[in-house]
């Protein structure tokens, strides 16, 4: 899905919103396309899951992470945690991402060895021996991430999800493949649906794209196995209380009755300093004054994360999603730091993957590694 288009339609369906009677014919204009998508979107699934003979197989176990909105809602931090639940079964496994933000055209991976021949439009970002082959950039940030964080497991990209996983089991013996952010790609059978749900945002204005951010409408999730709600630091979420992801919980249950439905918490691990990756623990950051930035789907959620932590953010800068950095941003953002006499820069892992790494700045630069753990219904933490 073309990311400037998504963030184009959303910038008018904003305005249209708020912008009183001038925006009514834009309101319709929006309404009538969503409507119009509505309907390819139901033909599409209706065709997919009614037609034998679309849907193909892979001879492995096919965990699908998803959701039904646009933007960030923690589908690669659920993916990487799948992937490693799986490794921990002695499983061996892939993770195939469509790999958005990657460069386009095609890239010659002179230095996969002999033996990996993938097909023209298939990418290997990592072949589960721990060596990367491709950058963030040939790869998209989120592979890549995902490559660093799960050494273990294959990571591989390519529009084509079902060639990806054919490759994956026929090249690595994968026995079990995460695909990330694919609930919406039906050609593809799958063993397991897992929906992230944004807690804070879970279904936008309620309109399908592009009058709001729905992929697919909410009943749509009739199709999830599991359902986890997003987005929620240890503490809850906030603005919200329990009252009111309780009362969610009840509407997702309806929507999707045959779908188990868990909580999760995003736990900040550690700091990675950059460029060298040492390790730094979390409470080095408290009550220090730092100039935070990040080009996410969700600036907000890192803004709450670093309050949640006890760190002073003096200046926030946000950039679009998956933006890549220059060494004149970074330079700037030393100079924010400079002015703020900050203690240091902190970002995201997401963002340190789109960072030039030949550069030095002033104040250090820390990336606030997070991981996603499931919450039980009693509250108490569940391994994945």
């Amino acid at each position: 899905m073309n990311l400037t288009v998504i963030h184009d339609a959303r910038e008018m369906m904003e305005k249209a919103d708020t912008g009183g009677a001038i925006w009514a014919p834009a309101r319709l204009f929006l309404l009538l396309c969503s409507w119009a998508y509505g309907l390819a979107v139901s033909l599409r699934r209706f065709l997919y899951l009614r037609v034998p003979g679309l849907r193909k197989r892979v001879a492995a176990h096919v965990v699908s992470v998803g959701n039904i909105t646009v933007g960030g809602s923690g589908k690669t931090p659920l993916a990487e945690m799948y992937a490693r639940s799986w490794l921990q079964k002695g499983k061996k496994v892939a993770i195939v991402s469509r790999g958005y933000g990657k460069v386009r055209g095609a890239v010659t991976q002179s230095n996969l060895p002999e033996a990996i021949r993938p097909p023209a439009d298939v990418r290997v970002v990592s072949d589960g021996s721990g060596q990367i082959f491709l950058s963030a950039e040939e790869a998209g940030d989120e592979p890549y991430l995902l490559a660093k964080r799960v050494p273990d497991a294959a990571v591989i990209v390519s529009k084509d999800r079902f060639a990806a996983c054919a490759f994956a089991v026929k090249q690595f013996g994968a026995e079990a493949i995460v695909l990330d952010d694919a609930f919406q790609h039906l050609r593809l059978h799958r063993d397991e649906d897992i929906v992230a749900i944004d807690a804070t945002n879970p279904f936008g204005n309620g309109h399908l794209l592009p009058r709001g951010m729905l992929r697919e409408p909410p009943t749509s999730l009739r199709r999830a196995s599991r359902i986890l709600l997003t987005k929620i630091l240890p503490e809850g979420v906030a603005g919200d209380s329990d009252a009111g992801l309780a009362a969610l919980e009840s509407r997702l249950r309806a929507l999707s009755p045959h779908a188990a439905i868990a909580r999760t918490n995003y736990v900040a691990i550690h700091l990675k300093s950059f460029p060298t990756g040492e390790m730094t623990p979390v409470s080095y950051l408290k009550e220090k004054k730092v100039v935070a930035f990040c080009g996410i789907a969700d600036p907000g959620f890192f803004e709450r994360t670093l309050s949640s932590l006890g760190v002073s953010t003096v200046r926030f800068k946000g950039f679009p999603d998956h933006y890549r950095y220059t060494p004149a941003d970074l330079a700037t953002i030393d100079e924010y730091a400079a002015d703020c006499d900050a203690d240091a820069i902190v970002t995201t892992e997401k963002d340190v993957a789109r960072m030039p790494h030949n550069i030095s700045t002033r104040r250090p630069i820390y990336a606030v590694a997070v991981e996603i753990r499931i919450v039980g219904d009693d509250h108490t933490e569940e391994k994945a």
